[in-house]
């Protein structure tokens, strides 16, 4: 419904609800930053189909069950529904990687037992916790001391994190 912001705030519509429900903190955070920008933009005038074409980029990298404008419109036809995209029509998928063992702050660091797979510097990954979220790039990585590419399944490596984590907090790669 992105495409539709100006006819739903002229609608009198003066609030939203993101659909959140057992989502990731970075599907909420997405869409919450694409809607919040295109609801300013509308306001402040430069509401674009540029822009538009850039949130639904965006959109369309989290997890999504592909885009309809659900029953706004009326019911929807068959164009509305994705069956054969398994509940999640992203591009992009995570995979469990592994387990935080500990953190240490000064060295921005932390201890990944890798116990799903194999993680390499240049990975997409998220970190997730009760209390955790952080999606950022392997910047680099350490294993029994010595700077390492790629650490494989089984080892537990060094990994430089941009924010504090915390034990049992969990590592997808994207």
């Amino acid at each position: 419904m992105i495409d539709y912001i100006p006819e739903l705030l002229e609608s009198g519509i003066a609030a939203f609800k993101v659909e959140g429900r057992l989502r990731d903190p970075g599907y909420i955070k997405m869409v919450s930053r694409c809607y919040r920008e295109a609801i300013d933009a509308c306001i402040e005038g430069n509401y674009t189909p540029e822009k538009i074409e850039s949130w639904k980029h965006d959109l369309a990298s989290v997890y999504n069950r592909g885009f309809s404008t659900g029953f706004y419109f009326g019911a929807p036809g068959l164009e509305g529904f994705s069956p054969e995209k398994d509940m999640n029509a992203s591009k992009k998928q995570r995979r469990a990687v592994g387990i935080i063992d500990n953190y240490y702050p000064k060295q921005q660091a932390a201890a990944v037992r890798l116990l799903e797979e194999g993680i390499s510097v240049g990975d997409e990954i998220v970190i997730e916790g009760n209390t955790t979220y952080l999606r950022q790039n392997v910047r680099s990585l350490m294993k029994n001391g010595e700077t390492v590419d790629r650490a494989e399944k089984g080892h537990t490596v060094g990994l430089a994190v941009d924010e504090q984590v915390r034990k049992n907090d969990r590592v997808f790669i994207i």
